[in-house]
């Protein structure tokens, strides 16, 4: 396993590769550190920090700059998240580092996104084997994970020095909100904010994953990030709530009792943002009302933007709201509430967004040859699930090509003598672009738990 540690450490930090790196997924999301450096500044001085990244990692010697703190509220009455933003230059390490960990780790970390658990969770449900509930949330998992015990489960995959070195600084840098002389390192938890933080938070957790991961027809277990949720008999509940907890109280994890829930299966539970419950005419799972609310304040808010400018620029209005239908895929990734919640049983929801677009459209006035570009919950979700690959309706960005890429940056983003840009300077403005809506669209999917 070291030669293998000293195999991508060589692959990951050679010149050409970091360089690639950074333009294909890093350049378009930088955001200035705690030393102020924006991208336009950083690529002035490109090839010296490159040489620097791949020097520096590669000899030992490399050193992480504090990281810039954010503030993120969680509501009215709770401690806000400590967010952690590296230096551009940082970022690019720790990506890179991120993708030695993915490499070694692989068969050791659950890599499953939301909407693959929860079609999972469906299929443990109708397969009848389980009648009871347990919902378990970690309080405060990434501030609490111990370093000491951290490191000692990834040495046991990694003894390349320089690369363990790399890792523990990672954990004991800083968080500071502005520089400052006295900078005390962080003695436990792992930031979140920098690309490594998932990574390390599910090895750390990754013993009791392993133990609960295997087939059972006596539970079944999920968990995603600081939410754990099993499915198993009534006859059982306790003795598996009560062992998960001691579990995680051996990896000096607390849970919180007020979110922790068990019951029958048939009186509904939330996991993830979806809500399983009586449809009606079923059960199924459909979305938490406080997160329907939310999705609807933000389509509420792309109608209002558009009715005080005074109905001007039509083109954003339109690109804006069919991008809030029917998400989008980006780098190979998919975005946006639909995809999210692709795995709803609850149709009418989504007749209801149809009509909630059209109510909203009355109240304004919107030109009916607007409306009639203005796109559909309904035949979103049922591109996705049966014509994904070949469909039309839902834009997948890695498929433009640069005539496209041009005419989005005029038509929608306004970007002015587009035509005198070369491709490379039209494709970073067209994934810096593109991403920042991204970000907007991921907004409606957070704090779901």
């Amino acid at each position: 396993m070291a030669s293998s540690a000293s195999r991508l450490l060589q692959q990951k930090f050679k010149v050409e590769y970091i360089k690639t790196k950074y333009f294909e997924k890093i350049a378009h999301r930088t955001t200035p550190g705690i030393d102020r450096i924006n991208r336009a500044s950083f690529e002035k001085r490109f090839d010296e920090y490159v040489n620097v990244i791949s020097n520096k990692t590669l000899n030992g010697t490399y050193k992480l700059i504090p990281y810039k703190e954010k503030l993120i509220s969680k509501g009215s009455g709770k401690i806000p998240r400590q967010i952690s933003i590296p230096t551009i230059r940082d970022k690019i390490t720790l990506y890179l580092l991120n993708e030695i960990l993915s490499d070694i780790f692989e068969n050791h970390v659950n890599k499953k996104i939301i909407q693959t658990m929860i079609y999972e969770l469906k299929q443990s449900i109708s397969s009848k084997k389980f009648d009871y509930f347990i919902k378990i949330d970690i309080k405060e998992f990434f501030p609490s994970i111990s370093h000491d015990y951290l490191m000692k489960l990834v040495r046991k995959r990694i003894r390349k020095k320089e690369i363990l070195s790399l890792i523990e600084m990672s954990l004991k840098t800083p968080t500071i909100s502005y520089p400052t002389k006295v900078q005390e390192p962080n003695s436990k938890g792992v930031p979140q904010g920098i690309s490594i933080a998932s990574i390390l938070a599910n090895i750390y957790i990754s013993e009791i994953d392993n133990k609960y991961a295997s087939e059972s027809n006596e539970f079944k277990y999920f968990r995603y990030v600081d939410d754990i949720l099993v499915l198993c008999k009534s006859t059982n509940y306790m003795t598996i709530k009560e062992d998960i907890i001691k579990l995680l109280k051996n990896l000096n994890l607390e849970t919180s009792p007020t979110k922790n829930k068990t019951g029958p299966i048939s009186e509904g539970f939330s996991y993830l943002g979806y809500h399983y419950k009586n449809l009606g005419h079923c059960y199924g799972f459909s979305v938490r009302e406080e997160s329907i609310r939310k999705f609807e304040d933000s389509i509420i808010k792309i109608f209002s933007e558009y009715k005080f400018n005074k109905q001007q620029d039509t083109e954003k209005f339109i690109w804006r709201l069919n991008k809030k239908i029917t998400g989008c895929i980006f780098e190979k990734k998919k975005y946006g509430w639909i995809f999210f919640y692709s795995q709803i049983d609850d149709l009418k929801l989504l007749y209801h967004f149809d009509w909630f677009i059209e109510k909203l459209s009355d109240q304004i006035e919107v030109d009916s040859n607007v409306r009639k570009r203005i796109k559909r919950f309904v035949r979103s979700y049922h591109e996705i699930i049966y014509n994904l690959k070949g469909s039309k309706y839902i834009p997948n960005f890695d498929d433009y090509n640069i005539n496209e890429q041009r005419s989005l940056l005029r038509e929608v983003f306004n970007i002015k003598g587009i035509n005198n840009l070369t491709d490379l300077e039209v494709s970073k403005k067209f994934k810096k672009n593109v991403f920042r809506y991204i970000k907007e669209l991921e907004k409606d999917v957070q704090n779901f738990s």
